[in-house]
């Protein structure tokens, strides 16, 4: 009896220490790697959510009949309402970004609005685009009354490519997008093939990223992986220590047993401390 308590006062002594010493330093050089490199490449990352709901779309079916879109009396294939959403979660306010929005080659823009989430502050587009558009539609304009007119056959190639790029393409101005506020561009899109536009929404700008937005179920998959690694580690590591200093003893299987039963809740425990520490660098 004497011998067994023995052992266990020597199992407790020389595997706790060394264990708890051991992830304190795991932790600590984590924390260390995450505060060094966010002082050093200063990247503010924001979240980009792309929503597509669509709106209707011209059939023609012998059996359902014919259905047809119309967009201000004028024939469609199909209309979608796609809302882009550029979320500011970080500890940083960002001023003055410019918000590129752009689709597919089959599609055009066709209607779009912008606003700050939380106090409707509307967002416009950039005044160099504007000019550019408006030059455009002055043109087609002009060339479109010579047409009628019989003075040329047909709009000049440049400006039918400054038309589609105009209609392909949008530029916001963001003036401040504040700490934990919200973005919001409604864009109506027509495709002239039935399809799902294809919409990239991009800033360019130095020391800041878009990331998209990760849905909460995908969320919690890497949540709950991300904890079964960091746990699955510390119990090899745990196991590993009480194997080789008490390979017979039944209290290193007791705490055995207790390290697979707790490891999850270990890895859980560090998986939300090192988020919160890498949200508060943001």
């Amino acid at each position: 009896m004497a011998t067994e308590v023995t052992n266990d006062i020597d199992l407790w002594s020389k595997i706790i220490p060394p264990t708890i010493a051991l992830l304190m330093t795991g932790l600590l050089s984590l924390i260390i790697g995450v505060y060094l490199e966010k002082f050093k490449n200063k990247i503010t990352i924001l979240r980009r959510k792309i929503i597509f709901q669509p709106v209707g779309t011209t059939t023609r079916d012998d059996y359902w009949g014919n259905i047809k879109i119309l967009h201000n009396d004028r024939p469609v294939e199909h209309l979608n309402f796609v809302t882009v959403e550029i979320i500011n979660d970080s500890n940083r306010d960002q001023p003055d970004l410019i918000l590129d929005i752009s689709t597919d080659f089959s599609s055009k823009i066709i209607g779009q609005n912008g606003f700050i989430e939380g106090n409707n502050t509307p967002l416009l587009l950039t005044s160099e685009y504007f000019d550019f558009f408006t030059s455009v539609v002055d043109r087609n304009n002009e060339e479109e009354l010579k047409i009628s007119n019989k003075e040329i056959e047909a709009k000049s190639i440049q400006l039918q490519k400054d038309i589609d790029w105009a209609l392909n393409n949008k530029k916001f101005n963001i003036p401040v997008l504040n700490r934990k506020t919200k973005a919001v561009f409604n864009l109506l899109i027509e495709n002239t093939e039935q399809l799902q536009p294809v919409v990239n929404a991009n800033i360019l700008k130095k020391s800041l990223k878009l990331e998209d937005d990760v849905d909460e179920t995908e969320r919690n998959k890497k949540t709950l992986i991300y904890t079964i690694i960091i746990g699955l580690l510390i119990f090899g590591i745990g196991f590993t220590l009480i194997y080789i200093n008490f390979p017979n003893s039944k209290s290193a299987i007791i705490l055995t047993g207790i390290l697979g039963v707790t490891y999850s809740l270990f890895g859980l425990i560090i998986l939300i401390t090192l988020r919160y520490i890498k949200k508060i660098f943001n």
